[in-house]
């Protein structure tokens, strides 16, 4: 029998929030011992839908994460919202300033989900530069109509 171990796991769905929430949140992450890659949920309030929203975003996680009570650190992965009105350009300039994956919410299936898709032909110009650039493009499985 063949065994491995995950020495520095990744958790690729981590909702941080924002403000005292973010804070509470960072703590919960270190305190169950996780100190790998978060890939931080950009449905926040506003959400975060260009490569500036997301630096101020990861800049807000990295204060937190300095100021936990715990001491220890992870790396936030930054994303950005796709949404129908994600012009192609914001997925030119956020790959280029680091963020390297794109999420995509149906609209009224999660939090903060108020600008997500229905119509999906209207990413496609979007997607096309995601694909194009190499961006990691997470789709959250929900179908907007139920």
């Amino acid at each position: 029998m063949t065994t491995f171990a995950m020495l520095k796991p990744d958790n690729w769905h981590c909702h941080l929030r924002q403000g005292e929430m973010l804070e509470w949140m960072v703590d919960r992450v270190l305190e169950s011992g996780f100190c790998g890659r978060v890939l931080a949920m950009p449905n926040t309030l506003p959400p975060i839908r260009s490569s500036l929203n997301s630096q101020n975003y990861k800049k807000e996680i990295e204060k937190a994460i300095q100021t936990s009570r715990l001491g220890k650190n992870f790396e936030p992965v930054m994303t950005i919202q796709i949404t129908e009105k994600t012009p192609p350009g914001f997925i030119e300039n956020s790959v280029a300033d680091g963020v390297n994956v794109g999420k995509v919410y149906p609209r009224y299936v999660t939090t903060n989900s108020e600008n997500g898709v229905v119509d999906y032909l209207k990413i496609y110009p979007a997607l096309a530069v995601a694909e194009k650039r190499g961006m990691v493009v997470c789709f959250h499985p929900e179908h907007p109509s139920y």
